[in-house]
């Protein structure tokens, strides 16, 4: 999903970009619309390497060898 640009029109044509104070808030308004997809993607997907890992499994065969909850590795064995 594309979501909208971040609209800084209201500085104007000839808004300086060495102004710290402008440059401040246009680092805020992007820190904020960044911060709100993240959430948003968080609350749709909270755990999206498992989901992903999860799909993958019965796909590739892994299931026998991983089993349905991680490796089947003894504690201190690595994964073969």
């Amino acid at each position: 999903m594309q979501r909208p640009a971040l609209d800084w029109s209201l500085r104007g044509p000839g808004a300086d970009p060495d102004d710290p104070n402008a440059v401040a808030a246009c680092l805020d308004a992007t820190q904020r619309a960044m911060q709100a997809e993240l959430d948003r993607l968080r609350a749709a997907s909270p755990h999206p390497v498992a989901e992903g890992i999860t799909r993958l499994l019965p796909v590739r065969g892994l299931t026998a060898r991983f089993g349905p909850t991680g490796p089947a590795a003894r504690p201190g064995q690595p994964c073969a």
